[in-house]
């Protein structure tokens, strides 16, 4: 009996990650799946029409987004002295000042939400404005909530310029950006994944609980106290 539940976990295993694996292409694919858009919409302008492409592509992407946010995660609890060590000591935000990342965890009530995204992400534009929303009524009524963000951008100058207009409070991490990312098993952004003041995992999925409780009424959208 034994043997076969082994058998049949390790056959559970194979399968979910054969599952994802295709998911992984997804990004490179999708210049291509939006080609015949792209040629659409430069045939509506040359003939004077309205172009509905952007509107298609920025629906398709983000359908896209949300089904590899649906499947995707993962599969191991990540280590919280993992995440510490990747995590900077001295985080930069917004207007260039350094904050002590030890001086935040000092807060029982702390929370840290890694926000993954990129310049050139379709859909982390709106899940953006509604982060920033849940952001500032957090903060004004006094809650420790602080946004860490990690760009996906591999341009530097794109990079720089798209972080310049994100929330200046919010901090940036520099350095180890990959590697925080493969160990919170983040596919494709936009992602949100919760840390508490002793930065466990408390929501790996945060941004879909966000989306879906606009007013942060359940802040920090703590899965592991269900």
């Amino acid at each position: 009996a034994v043997v076969s539940t082994q058998s049949t976990g390790t056959a559970s295993v194979l399968l979910s990650q054969l599952f994802s694996l295709p998911l992984l292409f997804l990004p490179i694919l999708l210049p291509f799946l939006s080609l015949p858009i792209n040629i659409g919409r430069c045939h509506n302008f040359h003939n004077g029409g309205f172009s509905r492409g952007p509107i298609i592509s920025t629906i398709m992407q983000f359908v896209l987004a949300l089904l590899i946010s649906a499947v995707s995660g993962n599969n191991s609890p990540s280590d919280a002295t993992t995440i510490s060590q990747l995590l900077e000591p001295s985080l930069q935000d917004g207007t260039g000042n350094y904050t002590d990342l030890t001086s935040l965890t000092r807060q029982p009530s702390a929370h840290f939400g890694v926000y993954f995204t990129a310049a050139w992400c379709e859909p982390c534009r709106y899940f953006t404005v509604a982060l920033a929303a849940a952001y500032a009524k957090l903060r004004h009524h006094r809650r420790h909530f602080y946004v860490i963000v990690v760009s996906r951008d591999t341009d530097e100058g794109t990079s720089q310029r798209y972080l310049g207009t994100l929330p200046p409070g919010w901090f940036r991490v520099r350095d180890k950006g990959r590697e925080l990312e493969r160990e919170l098993g983040i596919v494709y952004p936009p992602a949100l994944t919760m840390l508490d003041n002793r930065f466990r995992v408390v929501n790996g999925d945060a941004r879909r609980h966000l989306e879906e409780d606009r007013r942060a009424k359940f802040y920090p959208w703590d899965v592991t106290q269900r």
